[in-house]
């Protein structure tokens, strides 16, 4: 999705680059090991990374990294209070 989204973004796109982003941004996903807010710091470290490593890749504003990385997220979480309060 977030392929799609940097892609309609205007942007010349890079898969490789999408991917390391992604990827190099998952890497404080290790703080969860820490009782209470590890995955809190975890969280928006990760954030935090993707959106920076896809400014710096697709050399595109903060901004529209932030729209490309928190817009999936905020889909899942539409969709599943949605199916929720249907089933």
């Amino acid at each position: 999705v977030q392929m799609l989204l940097v892609g309609s973004l205007g942007v010349t796109y890079k898969w490789r680059g999408t991917c390391k982003a992604v990827i190099y941004g998952y890497s404080p996903s290790m703080l969860v090991i820490i009782p209470v807010f590890g995955w809190v710091v975890g969280f928006f470290w990760t954030l935090y990374l993707q959106i920076i490593g896809l400014s710096v890749i697709h050399k595109i504003s903060t901004k529209k990294a932030a729209f490309a990385i928190i817009t999936p997220i905020i889909i899942s979480i539409i969709t599943s209070i949605v199916v929720g309060l249907a089933g």
